[in-house]
């Protein structure tokens, strides 16, 4: 395994490396839970909100496994990539640039994210 959710200076929990990671390694396939349109609202009255991505413009989803532990920062080391899937929608968690072991993966939430 090479991620391990800890405490974080940043905000209570985060997702960091356990060993060196290079720029490309995927480090997670994690489950998505892919909320309808209609329902987007009702979760945004909910602490789930702070958890929750854009699919496609118009559903949301929310990213569950460890990658739904990365703090946000504008200066990122790693992207998720949301993707249908061969077996359903899957988020993947992938280092855009070097990480050192017990260094802490941090994720752009974007814009329009309610951090």
């Amino acid at each position: 395994m090479s991620i391990r959710v800890e405490y974080s200076p940043i905000e209570g929990r985060g997702l960091f490396a356990t060993r060196h990671l290079r720029a490309g390694t995927v480090v997670e396939l994690a489950p998505v839970l892919l909320i309808p349109p209609e329902q987007v609202e009702l979760v945004d009255e909910t602490v789930v909100r702070w958890y929750v991505f854009d699919w496609d413009g118009e559903s949301h989803a929310v990213v569950l496994g460890k990658a739904s532990m990365c703090n946000h920062d504008e200066e990122p080391n790693v992207e998720l990539v949301l993707d249908d899937g061969d077996q359903g929608p899957v988020a993947e968690l992938t280092v855009t640039r070097s990480v050192r072991r017990g260094q802490e993966l941090l994720l752009d939430y974007g814009p329009d994210h309610p951090l």
